[in-house]
């Protein structure tokens, strides 16, 4: 017993997943019982909305950084068209 102790206070904590699922009847009871907690409350307080807060910023940055890549000019290679004897194996270039 005092081994397991000790390894819960010195190892790494695990992280926590609920299986729960929120449905519009537990809300409902909820709010019954809890005049004092708004609907909104309740579901900021939920362990997936916890969980989704937390990766918000990972995911503005992500965003960002797609964005930033998408508006980046695209490097391109002129063609010169004058010059009919090298376009052949200037569009073969391309394949």
């Amino acid at each position: 017993m005092r081994q397991e102790l000790t390894g819960m206070m010195v190892e790494k904590a695990n992280p926590l997943h609920s299986r729960f699922r929120l449905t519009y009847q537990t809300l409902l009871l909820l709010a019954a019982r809890s005049h004092s907690m708004s609907m909104t409350s309740f579901l900021s307080q939920s362990f997936k909305e916890a969980a989704r807060t937390s990766l918000l910023p990972v995911f503005k940055r992500d965003l960002r950084r797609k964005r930033k890549v998408s508006h980046a000019p695209e490097k391109t290679r002129e063609i010169d068209f004058d010059n009919s004897s090298s376009l052949a194996s200037q569009i073969h270039f391309f394949k």
